[in-house]
């Protein structure tokens, strides 16, 4: 039965990792919304409304513009088209009053507007008495791609996805986009001169920081757990590595164990020896 269980996990951890036609779509994090959205946009609700009819009845939101974080200047108003009724995965929600961290592109074939990128992914509501801790993320990102010098540009980039981990606000997204930029596996240069290779990037210095904060997970956030297993994941196919593979199957198990605490010392344990082995394996790749 554990080994029906391990398999049934390592099935899902592969089935979120590839990008998906049809719904539900797999989680993405703040740099890839950034990367798909044509327009982000800081804006408050001011209403909702019902849209164009067809097939499913759409709702459409009038947002006042109060920041752009990426595209063309826009009016002081647009409007977003949604879905509320979709279920599997939802499609984003606007309310009345909201401030809302929008990402967005144009919608096709002539509509009017907008459509939200990544359905409920792309639409996250900003507190108004708290930092805006998602925004702050973005405008960071947003001076990090205007960095010229590559090497520096791909440091400063990591160093964003794991201040994102530390943050427990943005802790999902930042598993969802380091594990994202690690299964990208490289980035050459124009020339093709040389080449970059993301899984090798994660120093000691990294890898200590990852380990400190998984040991901290909330044990009553499962999806926040799961991400961290599809980062890790991936980390161990991209060595190909026995030992690492050994030493993920025996942390997928625990995590299959559906009656035991979701973050139990144990997994805790081998969370600090699977990214010590890791390290180990990469310095080896580097002599």
């Amino acid at each position: 039965m554990a080994r029906k269980h391990v398999l049934m996990f390592l099935t899902a951890l592969g089935w979120f990792a590839q990008p998906l036609l049809a719904e539900p779509i797999a989680p993405v994090g703040l740099r890839q919304l950034y990367d798909e959205a044509s327009t982000v946009v800081v804006a408050e609700v001011l209403r909702t409304e019902d849209g164009e009819p067809g097939f499913r009845t759409p709702k459409r939101a009038i947002l006042r513009v109060s920041a752009i974080l990426k595209g063309p200047l826009v009016g002081p108003e647009l409007a977003v088209q949604y879905w509320p009724d979709w279920s599997c995965t939802a499609d984003a929600h606007y309310e009345a009053g909201q401030t809302m961290l929008a990402f967005l592109k144009e919608r096709e074939g002539g509509g009017a507007g907008y459509h939200t990128c990544s359905l409920s992914y792309g639409a996250i509501p900003l507190p108004p008495d708290k930092p805006q801790i998602h925004r702050i993320r973005v405008d960071e990102l947003k001076a990090i791609l205007t960095i010229a010098e590559r090497p520096r540009r791909i440091q400063e980039m990591l160093n964003w996805m794991l201040r994102c981990i530390a943050d427990p606000a943005t802790r999902s997204s930042g598993l969802l986009d380091l594990h994202a930029w690690v299964a990208l596996g490289s980035e050459s240069d124009q020339a093709e001169t040389t080449k970059i290779e993301y899984w090798r990037l994660l120093s000691n210095r990294h890898l200590d920081e990852l380990a400190r904060i998984l040991q901290t997970l909330d044990p009553t956030r499962s999806s926040t757990l799961f991400e961290a297993s599809l980062l890790m994941s991936t980390l161990a196919r991209k060595t190909r590595s026995e030992e690492m593979g050994v030493l993920f199957e025996r942390y997928a198990k625990l995590n299959c164990n559906f009656e035991s605490p979701l973050q139990t010392e144990e997994q805790r344990r081998l969370q600090a020896e699977f990214l010590s082995a890791y390290a180990s394996v990469v310095e080896k790749r580097r002599e």
